[in-house]
């Protein structure tokens, strides 16, 4: 939690509007905070229904497969061959280097 306390020369604390101020915005940002905590572990991780998404009906056959292959990391990305593979977080593939 960030610092409110505004002191007086005395050493005292100063409960005044600066403080106030500082006080509601970190209640807001640690509410904020929890809520954004609480929404990811509530959130629904796996589907309970095995159907197609409606969403994937209405695409091109190609378009459909490959982004069904994407979500179910069935791909030929290097990021997914990295983690089987062995390389370290943070290593650039050699289509970065050509690229940049």
């Amino acid at each position: 939690m960030s610092n409110c306390l505004g002191r007086t020369e005395e050493g005292r604390i100063d409960y005044g509007v600066e403080w106030l101020k500082c006080r509601v915005k970190q209640v807001l940002l640690d509410q904020l905070q929890q809520k954004c905590y609480s929404d990811v572990r509530d959130s629904p991780k796996i589907k309970t229904d095995l159907k197609i998404a409606n969403y994937l009906k209405n695409l091109l056959h190609n378009v459909s497969r490959t982004l069904c292959k994407y979500r179910t990391c069935n791909h030929n990305l290097p990021i997914e061959k990295g983690k089987y593979i062995g390389l370290e977080r943070g290593t650039i593939c050699d289509f970065v280097r050509y690229v940049i």
